[in-house]
């Protein structure tokens, strides 16, 4: 028999017991509501694109109503079923919540959903998802041990399958990225360097490569850890660089491995000035109608530190696909997909011709997956490949490209025979190949967009005006749009900098030469702000339309732009002449060029007496130099360097203190401070 203390103390735990039961159920109901109000469905996660599911997914709201819900439904779950084994701490909501982009976006998940791990994973993450769905709708209206009890007995089984199923496929498809991370890397690094000496350091070019960087060295980070990021960095000469995190990368550390390749390849080259487009093409044509595209696809008056970014990345590309041929076992989408450019390429361009059902017959690409899905990359078939599409190449090309396909083509071919008893060297070779067929397709579409600007040239010279008139309205309209109307003006508009550009130059012209309003009877010159003899100043004769002052004026801005000392950029320099970014640079480089010899054939007339050996010797090389030399940058160190190539690389005796003097000369004139370079016009 119970005594009363007894009976008072089961009463007391009866009703601790009763409060906490419905304090668990009342936060139950909250918990799941938040989820239905604030969560996300099937439904809605079916009707989204992958861009929005992924970015609706990481919002912090999100996340946080998502792991309350699931971490609440799995620990009902395993308390009903007596299953304390399973531990949640092991629960990720990012990798939960990466279910609803496996099943709803395998495409963009997968670089191919083909593979045992690939399917077994999308099968596990509907399971979970459709589960966890279920579970929830029931909890609604639905006390716990009310529930289905077969799903709440193969809920936690399921979330532990999907986890292993996610493992086994991430820990090797995170293999593969590192390897394609350290490739962008070490481009990236280059580019760096290269992009350092040409732009500002608060460039928007420079910043979007650091930004990326960031990125990509938080990402090598996540998949192959501490150790490699650290040797990889050291062998790059970046050991100074801090470990990166989710801030400094602004990443999410759990987005998909084929989501983060696609960003990778794509911000790489976007990063970069665009190709030409079609309002800088019918500029070009109309200053130059006989101007055509370059074999790279854009303008010979690229900058070249952007030229050698490009060919950087490019060549990172190339030796990325290598190692995908040489994984264990080889991944071939990204080599699928070059396959199927040059494929789409040639038929676009022999569209309509015989050539189009020979290329068509030479490269079958369901054919080509079905190959390598079943037996791999076999030589002597991929060398038929190659073979059979140069041939249609042959045909299809302009014959001014005849010679060196067919020189280039033996030399490949020899490669090929060398690797066929080789295995090791296959990869490389075959990509070789590759990388020779794309290149011959893109010239073939640049020779063709050559032959169409030469049609078009004629067309442009008379109506390209009216054509870039055009543009130039719409963007201004689409300022006015964005900022209220207000366009132009020195402080907004489509015109701000060109605004200030001109209010510069007329200030400045108004102080240092003036004009008077009289100035064809007088012609009067003088350096007083106004008119000695009529009093007004530079802007009346502005206002009256007298074109010599406009000609000054315009020749003053000109002059600020070509002979100053902040860098040309697209984002600076004024909007007018944005299509002649490059112009202005090669004329900058060229400006500068001529006041470095200019001030160094000065500095040497001056150190001595004609008679001087030396002098006469130094003065002799740096003529030559600065006749011959074309310099590619504004950047006088590769000048100097320039001039001790040429010295070298001339076939004439000169006596090593010619060159030490003028070499010494070059030194000193490199000083922007030096007063002769000051007297020559250098940047101030």
């Amino acid at each position: 028999m119970a005594t009363g203390a007894q009976l008072a103390a089961a009463v007391r735990i009866q009703c601790w017991y009763k409060g906490i039961l419905e304090s668990s159920l009342s936060r139950t109901d909250r918990i799941i509501g938040d989820f239905f109000e604030k969560g996300i469905s099937l439904e809605r996660a079916k009707n989204m694109s992958f861009d929005e599911l992924s970015a609706t997914l990481r919002q912090h709201g999100m996340l946080y109503n998502m792991r309350r819900a699931i971490l609440r439904v799995f620990h009902l779950c395993v308390a009903r079923r007596n299953a304390h084994s399973i531990a949640s701490p092991n629960l990720n909501t990012r990798v939960f919540l990466s279910a609803y982009m496996v099943h709803f976006g395998p495409d963009f998940v997968f670089e191919t959903v083909d593979g045992e791990s690939k399917k077994e994973l999308m099968e596990a993450a509907w399971a979970l998802i459709e589960s966890f769905h279920r579970i929830c709708e029931e909890l609604q209206t639905k006390a716990v041990q009310d529930v289905d009890r077969a799903l709440v007995v193969d809920f936690p089984p399921r979330m532990v399958v999907y986890v292993q199923k996610f493992k086994a496929w991430k820990i090797p498809d995170e293999d593969k990225l590192a390897c394609r991370i350290k490739h962008a890397l070490s481009a990236l690094y280059a580019a760096r360097d290269q992009v350092c000496g040409a732009e500002p350091s608060n460039s928007k070019l420079v910043v979007e490569f650091e930004a990326q960087q960031e990125r990509l060295r938080f990402k090598l980070l996540q998949c192959a850890g501490k150790g490699v990021l650290k040797a990889f960095d050291e062998e790059n000469g970046r050991a100074h660089l801090p470990a990166p995190t989710a801030h400094s990368a602004g990443n999410d550390p759990y987005s998909t491995t084929r989501e983060a390749s696609k960003t990778t390849s794509k911000n790489m080259y976007s990063t970069l000035p665009g190709r030409m487009t079609n309002e800088q093409l019918a500029h070009e044509l109309l200053i130059d109608p006989k101007f055509k595209l370059d074999e790279k696809g854009g303008s010979d008056q690229e900058n070249p530190v952007f030229a050698r970014i490009r060919e950087g990345f490019h060549v990172a590309f190339w030796d990325s696909l290598v190692d995908d041929l040489r994984l264990t076992p080889p991944c071939y989408v990204r080599v699928v997909r070059v396959i199927s450019e040059v494929r789409d390429g040639i038929i676009e361009l022999a569209s309509g011709t015989k050539e189009e059902a020979s290329i068509k017959s030479a490269v079958n690409v369901d054919a080509v997956k079905t190959t390598l899905k079943d037996v791999g990359m076999q030589w002597g078939p991929s060398v038929a490949l190659l073979e059979g599409v140069v041939d249609v190449v042959k045909k299809m090309q302009a014959p001014m490209r005849d010679v060196e396909t067919r020189e280039q083509w033996i030399v490949l071919r020899k490669s090929f025979a060398d690797a066929e008893f080789h295995e090791e060297e296959q990869p490389a070779a075959f990509c070789r190949g590759l990388e020779f067929i794309l290149d011959r397709v893109n010239l073939m579409r640049i020779d063709c967009a050559n032959a169409r600007l030469r049609m078009i040239a004629p067309v442009i010279k008379l109506h390209g005006p009216e054509y870039e008139r055009a543009h130039m309205e719409r963007r201004i309209k689409a300022a006015a749009v964005k900022e209220g109307g207000v366009v132009g003006g020195a402080h907004g508009g489509a015109l701000r900098l060109t605004s200030e550009w001109i209010s510069k130059a007329v200030i400045e012209v108004g102080f240092e030469v003036v004009y008077c309003c009289s100035w064809l009877s007088c012609g009067m010159l003088t350096s007083f702000p106004c008119c000695p003899q009529c009093g007004k100043d530079m802007s009346h004769t502005l206002m009256k339309g007298m074109g010599v002052d406009f000609m000054a004026v315009h020749m003053k801005a000109v002059m600020g732009l070509v002979a100053g000392s902040e860098d040309i950029t697209a984002d600076n320099c004024p909007e007018t002449l944005k299509l002649d970014v490059h112009r202005l640079q090669a004329c900058r480089v060229e400006f500068n060029f001529v006041v470095l010899g200019s001030t160094a054939m000065c500095k040497l007339q001056a150190l001595g007496p004609k008679s001087s050996t030396a002098q006469m010797g130094a003065l002799s090389l740096l003529s030559a130099f600065f006749l011959e030399y074309i310099p590619r940058s504004g950047d006088d160190s590769q000048i100097q360097k320039g001039f001790v190539e040429f010295v070298n690389g001339r076939g004439v005796a000169f006596e090593e203190g010619h060159r030490e003097a003028a070499l010494c000369v070059l030194q000193q004139s490199k000083e922007a401070s030096d007063p002769v370079r000051l007297v020559m016009g250098g940047p101030k």
